[in-house]
């Protein structure tokens, strides 16, 4: 970064995502370093250090504590800075941990995103439940997280996990903020944590990387915007997930479908071998082949371009350019009105047919900043990939783009990595 205010700005951004990869314990961290993952972790095993701490470590493994461990070795902090720590789930109760960031005077409360098949019962429930705040009444939310998001706080206040981690930086006579962080379903719940904290906590932080698409309404989003950051990672599908956009994809699809001479089993085998092979770390420098192009054979196609495809045209997206044009980061968020708390059905002709849908007009939390994959050129013969970050409005989140990396963009390791570049370019000028 060229302005040192700048950087000094970007950083909690880029250094919180370390904590919201800790509640996924040793099984991300092993999976980030498959050769050297264990090794790595073995130094900050309770069975070869013994560390002794007052922390309350639940479900962890026996013993050598591995994914405290992960904990440790990803955020820096020590073993005494942890207050509580839950690393097995339930329906509607995730893992998470709380503990104390004493390099940026905050302390920490994070959220585990979808591991199992419970996460992701919680994840389809979907419908808008009302939050019940007492300033905010029209408030809505994700059902199934917001409930989440109530059950950690009930957890919090019964074990008093906020009192115990400000009594014990009392002493430091330097003032401590609140910072909420997670990463998927767990950025979705940390968000709805920190509106419901809000009111007791005014200056409270919060920092949702991938974020489901369809959390909060739209006057709840623009509340939030005033202490959260979502971050969404180039193709990342999840934050673009609502009910209109996975109609508007399931119908581009099946038209794609019906108009390609390609054989459907060759379609799905070669989809499925690129996106399996750009989720292992050995093969992410590999593209799919350029005869899987659609369209203008973009990588970046958005779902309602499929449609528009040539019959003589493959259906597996290859590279190229974004397809929309970013807002600067100057640019503010759109404010068309939208209807709230109720059930909007949409009825389209598309490409000959009639199709039927509800959109509940949820939308991700706060500003939105988008990493987005440019090509840069590095000399008269080459050129390289690199991530620039840009603020974008929600009305960029609103269509899927199909495309190899819709998943693995979503991976927290992946997240990870492109705010580490963002955050050592010399030439990135993001404000926050």
């Amino acid at each position: 970064m060229a302005d040192p205010a700048n950087q000094a700005a970007y950083e909690p951004v880029n250094h919180f995502m370390k904590f919201a990869m800790g509640p996924y314990g040793w099984p991300l961290f092993v999976f980030e370093s498959l050769l050297t993952g264990c090794c790595k972790l073995m130094p900050y095993c309770q069975c070869c250090v013994g560390c002794s701490s007052d922390a309350v470590i639940d479900s962890d493994c026996p013993g050598c504590h591995c994914n405290t461990a992960a904990v440790l070795n990803w955020t820096g902090i020590h073993c005494n800075d942890i207050i509580y720590a839950k690393f097995d789930g339930d329906l509607l109760h995730l893992p998470f941990f709380v503990a104390i960031d004493h390099s940026h005077k905050s302390v920490v409360v994070s959220v585990r995103g979808t591991m199992s098949l419970q996460d992701a019962l919680t994840d389809l429930r979907a419908a808008p439940q009302a939050m019940g705040l007492d300033q905010h009444p029209e408030f809505k939310a994700h059902d199934g997280i917001f409930r989440s998001a109530c059950n950690i706080r009930e957890r919090m206040r019964h074990m008093q996990l906020l009192e115990q981690a400000f009594e014990r930086v009392s002493h430091l006579g330097t003032t401590y903020d609140l910072v909420f962080v997670g990463h998927s379903l767990g950025a979705g719940t940390a968000s709805l944590l920190a509106i419901l904290y809000r009111a007791e906590y005014p200056s409270l932080r919060c920092f949702a990387y991938s974020p489901p698409g369809a959390l909060v309404d739209k006057e709840c989003m623009e509340f939030s915007a005033e202490f959260t950051v979502s971050v969404v990672l180039g193709d990342d599908v999840v934050p673009r997930l609502g009910f209109a956009s996975f109609e508007d994809l399931r119908v581009e699809i099946m038209d794609a479908l019906y108009k390609s001479r390609q054989s459907k089993p060759a379609i799905f085998c070669t989809a499925c071998c690129s996106t399996v092979c750009s989720c292992l770390p050995c093969c992410q420098h590999l593209n799919v082949d350029d005869e899987a192009a659609v369209g203008d054979g973009g990588r970046n196609v958005p779902a309602t371009s499929i449609g528009t495809a040539r019959q003589s045209e493959p259906l597996l997206l290859g590279r190229a350019p974004n397809p929309y044009t970013i807002t600067p980061a100057t640019q503010p968020i759109s404010t068309e009105p939208v209807s709230h708390g109720s059930v909007d059905v949409v009825d389209e002709e598309r490409h000959g047919r009639t199709i039927f849908y509800t959109d509940y007009k949820l939308y991700p939390p706060g500003r939105i900043m988008h990493l987005a994959e440019t090509e840069e050129q590095t000399g008269c013969f080459g050129s390289r990939t690199v991530w620039k970050p840009y603020w974008v409005s929600y009305d960029a989140m609103q269509t899927i783009l199909a495309g190899g990396k819709m998943l693995t963009h979503h991976l927290p390791n992946h997240v990870r990595a492109a705010l580490e570049e963002v955050s050592d370019a010399s030439s990135n000028t993001l404000s926050l």
